[in-house]
């Protein structure tokens, strides 16, 4: 077996991640790294304390959109 095969799933996409971060460093972008652990959970007890419906919290791309907004948030608010 070559040394791509041995690889997780999760170590091609870091892999393919950093190529591309590399390839826009190398076209005058600036890249940023940002952990996004535990936003999916965070999104989820925000929406329910701020009263949202069962039905709401239950919709994937709803938590996924909350947690992209706390992402983006946290990020802004270290960036400044």
């Amino acid at each position: 077996k070559n040394k791509s095969e041995n690889k997780s799933e999760k170590e091609k996409l870091i892999e393919n991640i950093l190529i591309f971060s590399e390839i826009l460093k190398e076209n005058a972008f600036e890249v940023f790294y940002w952990d996004e652990g535990f936003s999916s959970q965070k999104a989820k007890e925000i929406m329910l304390s701020s009263g949202k419906k069962k039905k709401f919290r239950r919709e994937k791309i709803n938590t996924d959109n909350f947690a992209a907004a706390l992402i983006l948030q946290e990020f802004l608010e270290n960036n400044q």
